[in-house]
């Protein structure tokens, strides 16, 4: 904090005209409708799941989409990005074999070499040790990646797990050292007693860790199935993601995919004159081109967004769709 800023500099960017100026401005996404890349907060962000129901995977894929620019589960990376991902748990060659088996070969991983780092030097940090905070904290300076990925929590610190006011105070130390970029730590969730995905409420340990952070993204596996539930700060109404695994990725699952495609629905029709479209305007679209009830028109409409052929963004207060294609 600089107390040497005079309040009058202090109240003239706390009027109401200076909130419509922050609404209106456009959102600069990492992920589009999911990740912001803000680098005047830094957004922070967990994947959680139970052991064993592929955070690490998932983490991975969404690493190596933001270094290629690419899709994650229907979330188009807006362009490549730098990232820098420190693996705390797998040794290396656990992470090159996925490495190699999601981009098919060497070549293909080596074109990421100069955008994605991933760095397994140590078993543990301590994001409290103020030696760590700085080591860490200047580490991260001289990569300047746009996206830093931590993973586990658990080998983070020593803090008490379950204790609001020592997480909270490793949350935000974290929020420190990655000094204003996007990052995601990856965190544990408790142990289900049903065959369910608890979302954010089955966040192991203290309640202040879902708190500090902007969104969560939580894993489960249910019988051969995966899904992904999201609870998020600023995007509103994310629906919860099935999901397919082949040994080497995640996929949106069939069932929704062939749900919108067999329907046929031609979203460039919707799109020839404007950029962006209301939510009713596109449950009038839907309905006109498949003659559907409202409520199936809904369902409809959100399974083109669980797929990808839908963006869904946020314009100031009001939802929008654009198309995914």
């Amino acid at each position: 904090m600089d107390f040497n800023v005079s309040y009058a500099e202090v109240m003239s960017k706390s009027n109401m005209r200076s909130l419509v100026e922050c609404a209106k401005a456009p959102i600069n996404w990492m992920f589009e409708g999911l990740i912001e890349n803000d680098r005047d907060k830094g957004h922070q962000w967990l994947i959680t799941g139970e052991p064993k129901s592929g955070k690490s995977r998932l983490v991975m894929q969404l690493a190596m989409a933001a270094a290629a620019g690419g899709d994650f589960l229907g979330f188009k990376s807006t362009r490549k990005n730098k990232v820098l991902y420190f693996n705390f748990e797998l040794a290396p060659a656990v992470i090159g074999r996925r490495t190699l088996e999601f981009f098919g070969s060497e070549e293909a991983v080596l074109r990421c070499e100069e955008r994605l780092a991933v760095n397994s030097l140590w078993s543990a940090v301590d994001v409290n040790d103020p030696q760590w905070i700085n080591y860490l904290k200047g580490l991260i300076e001289f990569a300047d990646p746009d996206l830093v990925i931590w993973d586990v929590l658990r080998r983070m610190t020593n803090a008490d797990e379950n204790n609001n006011v020592e997480m909270s105070k490793v949350m935000r130390s974290i929020r420190e050292i990655n000094s204003q970029r996007t990052h995601i730590v990856v965190h544990h969730s408790k142990k289900e007693l049903f065959d369910r995905n608890a979302g954010a409420r089955g966040i192991r340990g203290a309640s202040a860790i879902h708190a500090e952070v902007d969104g969560v993204i939580s894993i489960a596996k249910i019988g051969n199935k995966h899904t992904l539930k999201f609870s998020v700060r600023a995007v509103p109404c994310l629906d919860e993601l099935s999901l397919e695994a082949d040994g080497v990725s995640f996929r949106l699952a069939n069932a929704a995919n062939s749900e919108v495609k067999k329907e046929g629905v031609d979203i460039g029709l919707a799109f020839k004159d404007v950029k962006h479209r209301s939510r009713k305007e596109m449950l009038a679209f839907v309905k006109e081109h498949m003659g559907l009830e409202e409520s199936a028109t809904d369902r409809k409409l959100d399974a083109l967004v669980r797929v990808g052929k839908l963006i869904k963004e946020k314009k100031g207060r009001e939802v929008v769709f654009r198309s995914g294609l």
